[in-house]
């Protein structure tokens, strides 16, 4: 009589954690984080200090989720086959090494997601500011550091904004405001003269002309009023159409960022 062979007992006991499950959490993980990033309109580059960090993370967001999505499902049919093999069934583990680290990189991305989109500041593009004049009258002044805008110059210009401080008006909706002209992001300093807008004028001399050509206005910043005025930056989509572009709302609305707490996100 043949002798029948028994094959070992297995020792996997019935709580232990699944081979599958790190490559699972990876893909799920990074489908869930790039949803509520891109829900969250989150730009790391701009909100992380740290430009190289905030380059990695931006890269993620962008396309390397993807990679790992990829690289995810590759694994899990890895896994798979192995489980299906029989292989990796001796063992006696509660929980894999790719699922604990795993585990760790969902739970880092997602950490440092939660805190940029809740203590991430405005970054500061503006070095200087102040009101100035031109031939044609007052204007408003400011230089931008554009060495972390590199990334946004082949869809986005830069522009400078100035405007009066008037607790009557919502500054974000006030029409009655200066947009420069676009300039070309260069990854250096901007210097920007942007004469101010006849809404504008009349706002600070209510006395002004109705056209500027029919009388220059004051040429020198000590001739304004002493009024506060507010300073802002922005991109704006390159080649955007400007006609309809009258306030800072507007410039949201027209797919561009203001460098400014309430409109930042």
């Amino acid at each position: 009589m043949a002798r029948q062979q028994n094959s070992p007992p297995s020792r996997v006991v019935p709580d232990t954690y699944s081979r599958e499950a790190g490559p699972a959490i990876a893909a799920i993980g990074s489908i869930v984080w790039k949803i509520i990033s891109w829900a969250s309109n989150v730009d790391f580059v701009l909100s992380l200090q740290s430009e190289k960090f905030g380059v990695i993370m931006q890269t993620f967001q962008d396309w390397g989720w993807i990679l790992v999505l990829v690289g995810t499902v590759f694994w899990g049919l890895y896994e798979f086959k192995n489980t299906k093999n029989g292989e990796g069934a001796q063992e006696r583990v509660f929980i894999t090494a790719g699922t604990l680290i795993s585990c760790i990189g969902v739970a880092f991305i997602f950490g440092v997601l939660l805190t940029v989109s809740s203590a991430a500041s405005v970054p500061s593009v503006i070095v200087a500011w102040g009101p100035g004049a031109t031939p044609k009258g007052p204007a408003c002044l400011t230089e931008l550091d554009t060495s972390h805008l590199k990334r946004y110059e082949g869809k986005f210009e830069i522009v400078g904004i100035c405007g009066v401080t008037d607790p009557t008006t919502d500054m974000y909706t006030d029409p009655m405001i200066t947009i420069s002209k676009p300039f070309t992001i260069t990854g250096g300093n901007i210097q920007i003269v942007a004469p101010m807008s006849q809404e504008m004028v009349q706002k600070l001399l209510p006395t002004a002309p109705a056209t500027l050509s029919q009388n220059p206005l004051p040429s020198s910043k000590s001739q304004l009023p002493n009024t506060n005025l507010w300073y802002r930056a922005a991109l704006i989509p390159r080649n955007l159409d400007m006609t309809n572009v009258k306030s800072l709302t507007d410039i949201k609305n027209a797919g561009g960022k203001v460098f400014d707490i309430a409109m930042w996100n």
